[in-house]
């Protein structure tokens, strides 16, 4: 029984990894390719001299570490 309830957690880690890496694909798509021109024309229009490059990691990461860590919450956990 403990077998069957460790191959049950790893295929749902499995679907849970695979879940968060196509989110990361498409959010960071949709960022880089949408998003991020429509923020540097934003900021060009107000002025905006220069702003650390870094700064872009947060949107792109942060919907992201943020969904990892619900999905963590709501699936049970091995122990």
């Amino acid at each position: 029984m403990n077998q069957e309830k460790s191959d049950e957690y790893q295929k749902a880690e499995g679907k849970m990894a695979l879940v968060i890496f196509v989110v990361f694909c498409v959010w960071g798509g949709t960022y880089l390719f949408f998003v991020r021109p429509l923020l540097n024309e934003f900021l060009g229009e107000h002025k905006v001299a220069s702003y650390p490059a870094i700064l872009h990691l947060i949107p792109i990461l942060g919907p992201v570490i943020i969904l990892a860590m619900l999905l963590g919450r709501a699936l049970p956990s091995k122990h």
